[in-house]
C-alpha cells in the first residue's frame, strides 16, 4: 500500500516535461477528505483494495499532485480527479442510464490546437465541493469523467460557433455531471470545482 503512494510519487518526480510539452493526469478512484482539511482538494485514496487502513502513507492529496506537475514546468499543466471529497471511506455507484458518449461530428483542428498548443499554465479539477460524493454510472463510468469528455468533444466539434476556451470545457463539465446527478434518483449534486491559470 505504501509502495502504491511511493510509486506514484516517484513517477511524478521523474517526469521531465519539455517547455513546450503538455501533462495531463487524471485520476478516476476512490477519494475522501480528512476531518480537518482545509483546502478544497480532495485526497486520493491509493490502497491496493478495500481493507487496508486508510492513511497519510495510503493517500496523496491532489494539491501536493498539482504542485509536483506545475513546478516541472510545462507549457500546459491538466490535473483532473473523478473521486469523492467527502468523509473516508463513503463511496456509493448508480445503474442509472447515461447518454451514450458518441461522437456528435467532426473536431475542428484550429480549436484543438488553440487549446492544446497555444494555452500555457495549470489546470486542477475535481468532480466534488468538499462534503459531496462523486457519482459513477456502473457502465459507463464517472459522472465527472464522461461530462469532461463530452464537454472536450463539444468544445472543439466543428459545429460550435465559439472560441474554444479550457474555462468552457471545464465549467460544461462541472454543469455537465451536476446534471448527471440530478437525473438519477439516488444521487446527491455533486458541485465540481476548478482552478486555471491557462492563458492562450
Amino acid at each position: 500500500m505504501i509502495l502504491i503512494k511511493t510509486k506514484t510519487l516517484a513517477t511524478l518526480d521523474k517526469m521531465n516535461p519539455k517547455s513546450n510539452d503538455i501533462v495531463l493526469f487524471i485520476y478516476r478512484g476512490h477519494g475522501f477528505r480528512w476531518s480537518d482539511q482545509s483546502e478544497p482538494w480532495p485526497q486520493m485514496d491509493l490502497r491496493n483494495g478495500n481493507y487496508g487502513r486508510i492513511s497519510q502513507s495510503t493517500s496523496v492529496g491532489l494539491t501536493q499532485v498539482f504542485n509536483i506537475i506545475r513546478s516541472k514546468n510545462a507549457r500546459l499543466n491538466i490535473v483532473l480527479a473523478d473521486c469523492c471529497n467527502n468523509d473516508i471511506g463513503i463511496n456509493r455507484k448508480t445503474e442509472t442510464p447515461l447518454d451514450d458518449l458518441e461522437s456528435k461530428g467532426s473536431y475542428d483542428a484550429d480549436k484543438l490546437k488553440k487549446l492544446f498548443l497555444e494555452s500555457k499554465g495549470s489546470i486542477i479539477s475535481c468532480a466534488a465541493s468538499p462534503g459531496e460524493y462523486s457519482w459513477v454510472n456502473t457502465t459507463k463510468g464517472g459522472f465527472y469523467t464522461l461530462s469532461f469528455i463530452e464537454s472536450l468533444r463539444a468544445e472543439v466539434s466543428s459545429k460550435n460557433r465559439n472560441e474554444a476556451s479550457w474555462e468552457s470545457v471545464l465549467n460544461n463539465t462541472i454543469d455537465g455531471a451536476k446534471k448527471k446527478t440530478e437525473k438519477c434518483s439516488e444521487c446527491t449534486a455533486q458541485t465540481g470545482k476548478f482552478y486555471s491559470s491557462v492563458k492562450g
